[in-house]
């Protein structure tokens, strides 16, 4: 092998340290893939539900009528029976009036001049739900109610293999009390002898 010197000077120590400086620059500002995003966000549900919310904006569309029809014929039959009042004093002071006359008349012009006021007029404002968000929301609860139904399942299971270790044990108990009751069965039978 031949021997190679390594010259180390001011130069090639500084090319050095700016290569590894854009090195770990790179590495520290790389961007999040799709990928590892999702995997991030199935991970941790509240910080996607979260992150949806506040990216989502709620939209909303004001829609105003043109006027609430009850108001105006509440409106129109006020003033259309103070006007009938009007014409039924003006009758009896001039009895050779033709009411009825004077009466299409008015009708017609209550119904051209008489404007909505502006309390008549109704502004509605409908928000529409942010629907990604809310099928978002139901994802990860659907993904919840399956990780619970899960988890019952296998505790169900578990608690029929722990069931079944205790009727083992008890019946190993039961085997042992009897196997050590007839190994030892001469001295238990002179014990009750003795006794009775």
């Amino acid at each position: 092998m031949a021997n190679i010197k390594w010259n180390w000077n001011m130069k090639t120590t500084k090319l050095w340290f700016a290569n590894a400086a854009i090195a770990i620059l790179l590495i520290l500002s790389s961007c999040t893939g799709e990928r590892s995003a999702t995997r991030y966000f199935d991970k941790h549900p509240d910080k996607a539900a979260k992150f949806v919310s506040q990216r989502i904006i709620v939209t909303t569309d004001t829609i105003t009528t043109g006027l609430d029809s009850a108001s105006y014929m509440e409106a129109y039959n006020e003033v259309w029976a103070y006007a009938d009042s009007l014409l039924d004093a003006a009758s009896k002071k001039c009895p050779d009036i033709n009411k009825d006359s004077v009466r299409t008349v008015i009708k017609e012009q209550l119904k051209v001049k008489l404007l909505p006021c502006k309390d008549s007029m109704k502004t509605i404002v409908k928000a529409y739900e942010n629907l990604e968000r809310v099928r978002y929301l139901d994802g990860t609860i659907e993904l919840k109610n399956n990780q619970i139904i899960k988890l019952t399942e296998s505790n169900n299971k578990l608690q029929d293999k722990i069931s079944k270790q205790v009727k083992r044990i008890r019946w190993l108990w039961l085997f042992l009390i009897l196997a050590i009751s007839w190994i030892f069965r001469k001295p238990i039978l002179s014990l009750i002898k003795t006794f009775l």
